[in-house]
């Protein structure tokens, strides 16, 4: 027996946990996980925006879309919880792609227009052609940003020999520079829930500090945001997952990261430095050790997350590509969602801001 459901509310998303758990296992990501998505939940569509669409079969969860409402300029669309203010990869759950089909074709059931964005390359949403209509609707494959990952299978020796050797002289000069005001200091905090908030208003005021402040996009700019990295990290503290590096110099904190570890991965949720000792290039020297503090530790790989960005070349990265797959039903709502789509504000959506080299 089959069974589709769409949950609105908070309630229903929290009895869905086991069941959402357990299908995340599946996925070796942190951003599929029912932590990353009732955090998303709660801080970022308080006012009813919920449609997660739960396909059930034989009394059991094969797939699940964490979807929300959101009203553009001609209409309203669904959308993966948080792509469009988070701007990290996403996804649906399922345990295989029959189930992926039949919940995809449940989706298209509801009548609006459907943007899942950030999929990652491998996805079965992205295969096929590019522009295609069938009973459905009108569909979209749209390429979207790479992001970088590094690998550490070979621990920080392989890390530090496959550098180019400018970059390691360049690390090095950093270092004797860093000696005469006391020297690069790492701290690493793996806190407890009751720490999480103090640990990370530290980290805020460094990023405030910093050249995200003058194009207002720091977590101190943004209230929301802010209320969602909270109880997310509050969440991952739970589990032991929570990293924050922290970097020191002379008695000044000068550069944050805001990491979890998951699956033997390192995954960056938030950098910063504070613009007044960019000279010494804190943003990437941490960079740098929280690597080689990976690497040390066993994990197998460390995820930049965001956009792929020039100054990640420093270390010998892969790329993993996105893409984005919309659907427009054959409907007035379809019609509207065409005309978001050809307005000057497409791109907008699942485009990730610059994050720009972390000196």
């Amino acid at each position: 027996m089959t069974r589709i459901e769409v949950i609105t509310n908070l309630e229903g998303l929290h009895a869905l946990a086991p069941d959402w758990k357990s299908l995340g296992a599946r996925f070796p990501t942190p951003l599929l996980q029912y932590e990353w998505f009732l955090s998303c939940a709660e801080a970022l569509y308080p006012g009813g925006e919920l449609r997660v669409v739960t396909l059930e079969e034989d009394g059991r969860l094969t797939a699940l879309a964490p979807l929300a409402q959101v009203r553009r300029r001609h209409g309203r669309w669904l959308e993966i919880m948080g792509v469009s203010k988070l701007h990290e990869p996403a996804g649906l759950l399922y345990e295989n792609p029959a189930a992926l089909e039949r919940l995809m074709q449940a989706l298209t059931r509801l009548g609006h227009p459907l943007d899942l964005g950030r999929l990652p390359g491998s996805s079965p949403l992205l295969t096929g052609p590019g522009i295609h209509i069938d009973a459905r609707g009108l569909w979209l494959r749209r390429p979207g940003a790479d992001r970088c990952v590094l690998d550490l299978q070979e621990g920080w020796d392989g890390v530090w020999s496959a550098m180019r050797k400018s970059r390691r002289t360049d690390f090095r000069r950093l270092e004797r520079r860093a000696r005469d005001q006391g020297g690069f200091q790492l701290q690493v905090e793996k806190p407890v829930p009751a720490q999480v908030d103090d640990l990370l208003e530290q980290a805020m005021d460094i990023e405030a500090a910093g050249w995200k402040a003058s194009r207002g996009n720091t977590l101190r700019q943004d209230p929301i945001l802010a209320d969602f990295f909270h109880r997310y990290c509050r969440r991952m503290a739970e589990h032991g997952a929570l990293h924050l590096y922290y970097l020191r110099l002379g008695g000044h904190t000068v550069a944050m990261h805001v990491t979890v570890s998951f699956a033997s991965v390192l995954w960056v949720l938030k950098i910063g430095y504070d613009e007044r000792w960019r000279n010494l290039s804190p943003g990437l020297y941490l960079a740098l050790e929280t690597i080689r503090h990976a690497a040390q530790n066993g994990l197998s790989a460390y995820e930049f997350l965001g956009s792929a960005e020039d100054w990640q070349g420093a270390w010998p990265t892969r790329r993993e590509s996105h893409g984005t797959r919309i659907c427009l039903p054959l409907s007035a709502e379809g019609m509207r969602g065409l005309l978001d789509l050809a307005s000057t504000r497409l791109g907008r959506h699942t485009s990730r801001p610059d994050r720009a080299a972390p000196a």
